[in-house]
């Protein structure tokens, strides 16, 4: 199984996200992720018109992935049509328009042209989380928004794919689709946002154990009902996208949920090919989020050690070239 880290949300400068990186492996006792997460939105112009190095995430991160690959590390692009200052804006959200009209294939084939000429210069590949958590009501792109519906996302989903295979990206991008855990009041279940298995290299989900009350639930427990509906949806390899523990002050619970979690999932699951752990703050503000980092949760006591134990592990070591 490869393990993977999420740190740097939203942030287009490679000298942070390196900075972020390596304060994390440093952390981790200097064991490097096997995965970690760039993110692109396709408004993030900096105030450009076009995508502007440097200015924006909009543009292919070349640079990102080619720090990331020099250090043997493969990069995981959360790819959001969405424009960062408004995310209310149609512009990129409704997918009618997007299929219909064609307005962003431009911008979506220069996407997929720096992503196959990274991949051949560099004998590498991507994952590409395109357009995440389409079963949510909380993004512009899913479903419930504008004119959003299942069958418009699936052929926007579709649609962009093509492009990347008219421009022979395919070998060089593995096109990850990957769902909300909860299927909630407004919520689609996850079959019908599904594009097919012919449009999908990875399957995955977020699920997070909020820890509130008496919700606190072992890792197992939160990945078993999403691991069940991807079964009955297709038997493509899983990522686990997103995954995080709240912790219980003054308690060893978030280590605990770590060390044990991990183990089990590796034990039942022989399709999780990857876990990526969310350890970052920056979306609570936004959504309400409970501190989600590997931090301290009692003197002596820290889920950081945990991970890192997780980490050295041979089983722990995988990689997904």
């Amino acid at each position: 199984m490869a393990l993977g880290v999420s740190r740097t949300a939203g942030t287009p400068h490679t000298n942070l996200i390196e900075a972020a990186l390596d304060d994390f492996i440093a952390s981790n006792d200097g064991i490097k992720p096997a995965l970690y997460s760039v993110w692109s939105q396709w408004g993030s112009r900096g105030g450009e018109t076009g995508c502007q190095v440097g200015k924006g995430s909009c543009r292919f991160p070349r640079q990102t992935l080619e720090m990331l690959d020099d250090k043997g590390i493969m990069g995981v692009v959360w790819w959001e049509p969405v424009d960062p200052q408004n995310q209310l804006k149609a512009k990129y959200a409704r997918h009618k328009a997007t299929y219909k009209f064609h307005k962003n294939d431009s911008y979506i084939r220069t996407w997929a042209q720096e992503a196959k000429a990274f991949g051949q210069e560099r004998d590498t590949k991507i994952v590409l989380r395109f357009a995440h958590e389409p079963n949510g009501t909380w993004f512009p792109w899913t479903v419930g928004y504008f004119d959003n519906t299942p069958d418009t996302y699936k052929r926007l989903w579709r649609y962009v794919w093509r492009i990347f295979k008219q421009e022979g990206a395919l070998p060089y991008v593995d096109f990850l689709w990957s769902v909300a855990k909860k299927v909630c009041r407004g919520c689609n279940p996850f079959i019908k946002v599904y594009p097919g298995d012919k449009f999908v290299r990875y399957v995955g989900v977020t699920a997070f154990n909020w820890g509130k009350q008496k919700s606190w639930q072992p890792m197992v427990k939160v990945l078993e009902l999403p691991m069940k509906r991807l079964w009955q949806v297709t038997h493509k390899p899983v990522i686990i996208s997103e995954l995080a523990s709240h912790f219980r002050p003054f308690s060893k619970s978030k280590a605990a949920w770590i060390k044990t979690g991990y183990k089990k999932t590796y034990s039942k699951w022989s399709r999780v090919k990857a876990v990526l752990y969310l350890d970052s703050r920056q979306p609570q503000e936004t959504f309400g989020h409970p501190d989600w980092r590997l931090v301290k949760s009692k003197p002596g006591e820290s889920a950081e050690a945990a991970y890192a134990q997780i980490s050295a592990m041979p089983k722990f070591q995988g990689s997904l070239q």
